[in-house]
C-alpha cells in the first residue's frame, strides 16, 4: 500500500532499486554456486585421499605390530641364546650339570671378590 501511496517517479526509482539489487543478489549467488560446486569437487578429492592415506596407515601400523612382533621375538632368542652361553660357561647345560666346572667357576668367583 505504501508503495502505491508514492508518486510514480519514486515508484521508478524504487523499482529500478529493486531490479538492480535484484541482479546483484543472482550474480552473487550464480558465483556462490560455482565456487560451492568447486568446493565440493574439491572435498571429493579430499576425501578419496584421506580414505587412500588412512588405508596406508592401516597397512603400515600392521606391519608395524608385524616388525614389534619379529623384533621381540629375537630380542627373546638373543637373550635365551645369551643366558644359554653363560651358563655353559658356568657348567650348566641343557639337561646336565658339570660340578666340576661349576665349583671351579665359584671358586674363581670367590677369590675375585676376596682379591679386588
Amino acid at each position: 500500500n505504501t508503495f502505491l501511496e508514492l508518486p510514480v517517479t519514486a515508484q521508478r526509482k524504487v523499482i529500478v532499486e529493486t531490479r538492480e539489487s535484484f541482479d546483484k543478489l543472482l550474480a552473487q549467488n550464480t558465483y556462490v554456486i560455482r565456487e560451492n560446486r568447486a568446493l565440493k569437487a574439491e572435498n571429493e578429492v579430499l576425501r578419496t585421499e584421506t580414505a587412500y592415506l588412512s588405508g596406508k596407515i592401516e597397512d603400515m601400523q600392521r606391519a608395524q605390530a608385524r616388525l614389534m612382533r619379529q623384533v621381540t621375538y629375537l630380542m627373546k632368542v638373543t637373550d635365551e641364546t645369551a643366558r644359554k652361553r653363560a651358563l655353559a660357561k658356568e657348567g650348566i647345560t641343557d639337561g646336565s650339570i658339570d660340578l666340576d666346572m661349576y665349583s671351579k667357576n665359584l671358586q674363581e668367583d670367590i677369590q675375585e671378590l676376596f682379591y679386588q
